[in-house]
């Protein structure tokens, strides 16, 4: 995605019921599977957990403050609509209260960019690409990027 795009990607969303979980994904950079399978409990102030990440492996998400301010505004307007909201229930859940599935999350996304005349081959995971590439440009190691 480029920055242009980033921009008209960001202004759309604010009007977009989905803004929460897609912006989320795209400030973390997470594989669309760890997305969908994130629990409340994984999320801790400024830190976002991932368990079973590529190869099973659990790692750590440090968020920037916005991100995790809007995945608390998120967890409140969830108690407000009231869907579940113990520690081992979604954080991002679909608008029935049950998990994201890959698939689902994946079709959200791809009405979001067919909507702002994106070109089809982009999905999810360009949202991952799009977050490494700002980290790189952000001087940001590329040990610490991968």
């Amino acid at each position: 995605m480029r920055v242009c795009d980033y921009d008209f990607f960001i202004f759309y969303l604010q009007a977009d019921e989905n803004r929460a979980p897609v912006l989320t994904l795209l400030e973390v950079g997470t594989r669309i599977e760890e997305f969908c399978d994130l629990k409340i409990s994984d999320f801790a102030g400024l830190r976002l957990l991932v368990r079973n990440g590529k190869g099973g492996k659990t790692r750590t998400i440090l968020l920037t403050r916005p991100t995790a301010n809007r995945i608390k505004e998120w967890l409140n307007i969830m108690t407000r609509l009231g869907f579940a909201i113990g520690s081992e229930d979604c954080l991002f859940p679909s608008r029935y209260g049950t998990p994201y599935t890959t698939r689902g999350f994946h079709k959200r996304v791809k009405i979001i960019f067919k909507a702002l005349g994106f070109p089809a081959h982009l999905g999810p995971h360009s949202l991952r690409h799009t977050y490494c590439t700002f980290l790189l440009e952000a001087k940001i190691g590329l040990g610490t990027v991968r």
